[in-house]
């Protein structure tokens, strides 16, 4: 399953777009992270999206998991930061391979690469929700003459053989 995790603050405070809206209210900027990530999840196929966010405050009335917009949303208990509650998920899950952590905390980044995990900054969210080309999204898949050679003959025999060329 597709998943992606996002540090929700670190994310926040990443992305102009949603940091104005701390300026509001931290419930603001959360709601506006919700509504970006159930947009951005439907256009890129992601069928899990979980969002940590440090802390409870007043308005979460105590609960440590809610939905917003459809995106489940995580809040960590006294003591406890995103941080460790984003490396919990990923050592508990059976396909870490599956999952994209977005932060630009290094702890994160690097203890999530160790598990397998793909690690994105946040304005992996901005790039992709702009003009989308491999590019944008840190896809490049290069193969050397020998190996594109290879590939070529091969397709080639295989054509050669259905009677196509």
């Amino acid at each position: 399953m597709k998943t992606i995790i996002l540090d929700g603050y670190n994310v926040i405070y990443k992305i102009p777009e949603l940091a104005i809206k701390l300026d509001e209210s931290l419930s603001a900027a959360r709601t506006a992270l919700a509504m970006h990530m159930s947009n951005w999840g439907r256009k890129y196929l992601y069928q899990q999206i979980h969002i940590v966010f440090d802390g409870q405050d007043s308005a979460t009335r105590g609960y440590s998991q809610t939905a917003l917009h459809g995106i489940e949303c995580s809040f960590t208990r006294t003591k406890e930061e995103a941080d460790d509650r984003i490396l919990s998920m990923i050592r508990k899950s059976k396909e870490p391979f599956n999952i994209t952590v977005i932060s630009a905390d290094n702890r994160v980044s690097n203890s999530c690469r160790t598990h397998g995990v793909s690690v994105k900054p946040p304005s992996f969210l901005e790039q992709t929700t702009k003009k989308t080309n491999r590019k944008n999204l840190g896809i490049t898949k290069r193969i050397n003459y020998k190996q594109n050679k290879e590939i070529i003959d091969y397709y080639a025999a295989h054509l050669k053989g259905k009677g196509k060329i």
